[in-house]
């Protein structure tokens, strides 16, 4: 069987001749939950974004990124823009990067399905609702109308979880997603993690420098 995604010899370099990554080489299969371990500054965030290329503009990246039949270095922003969020989706450690503070969160999850799906703006709004639904069984509504400053930190990383699964990917992406959560929120959001990527057969790439959190939600574990 192919794998979901495949990169080899992958290098990294930031404008200013700073590398990040060199040499990587990583396979991920179908439905696998990979983790990737690695200490502060160890190039971890680098390899995710450079996955859905998402690196500042003139960052050398070299080798090769597949996911399944696309090769993402070489595939045009317009193809890209398909992939991100359907093909590969990325939670990005911060919600404030994912999040528009001006945007409620119902808005913000149609928004994700609106780039993917051809519906109207009613359909658009009754499907995030129901996806919403989903990860706040029991106050969808008032999240659904809430604004990213009115939730609280796991809250709102439970609103880019569900932003970043509405559409379904085949691949997650997750960099340290957990890391500023009390420990609370932090194993209810890995719970609910690991059930949403058994569900849908999802594969995962998790990165972070706990490794007993990558226990807890992967099963292979690699190092950079």
């Amino acid at each position: 069987m192919a794998p979901r995604l495949k990169i080899a010899n992958l290098s990294v370099t930031y404008a200013g001749a700073v590398t990040a990554l060199s040499g990587v080489n990583l396979e991920v299969a179908p439905g696998e939950a990979l983790g990737v371990f690695g200490e502060s500054g160890a190039g971890k965030s680098t390899l995710l974004r450079a996955i859905v290329r998402l690196l500042p503009a003139g960052t050398l990246v070299e080798g090769s990124i597949r996911s399944e039949s696309v090769e993402l270095l070489l595939e045009p922003e317009d193809g890209m823009r398909r992939v991100r969020g359907r093909g590969v989706a990325y939670i990005p450690q911060a919600p404030s990067e994912a999040l528009n503070p001006v945007l409620t969160a119902l808005t913000q999850v149609a928004e994700v399905l609106r780039v993917h799906f051809p519906m109207t703006r009613a359909a658009l709004r009754e499907a995030a609702m129901e996806r919403l639904a989903r990860f706040f069984p029991e106050n969808a509504t008032r999240i659904a109308h809430a604004y990213p400053h009115e939730l609280s930190g796991g809250e709102r990383q439970r609103v880019v979880i569900c932003q970043a699964l509405c559409a379904s990917p085949g691949l997650l992406l997750a960099d340290e997603p957990t890391s500023a959560l009390d420990s609370v929120a932090q194993l209810e959001f890995l719970r609910m993690l690991r059930h949403e990527r058994e569900r849908a057969g999802m594969s995962l790439i998790f990165v972070s420098h706990d490794r007993a959190v990558l226990r807890f939600v992967t099963g292979r574990q690699v190092s950079l």
